[in-house]
């Protein structure tokens, strides 16, 4: 017969529930981080969509519908209109 060591056993059990406990706290944190990510890309894509929308769109209208091809701005940048083919 074989000795038997309950309070190894019950130590080593004890053991590997805190390192799965560890491994599932350590999954959820990357479950988090993903999503996270996920919304702050989405967040840079219809940010890109509205800039294209306002650069592409909107300023050129405007800007067409004044006769202005050329704005220059009290900062000292400018816009320029031009056709783009």
């Amino acid at each position: 017969m074989s000795n038997i060591d309950f309070e190894t056993d019950k130590a080593n059990v004890i053991q590997k529930t805190e390192n799965i406990r560890s491994l599932a706290d350590q999954v959820e944190r990357l479950e988090s981080l993903q999503t996270r990510l996920d919304l702050q890309e989405d967040n840079i894509k219809n940010t890109k969509k509205e800039l294209e929308h306002l650069s592409g769109e909107v300023i050129p209208t405007m800007m067409s519908e004044m006769g202005l091809s050329h704005l220059k701005l009290m900062d000292g940048s400018s816009v320029d209109v031009k056709p783009n083919y």
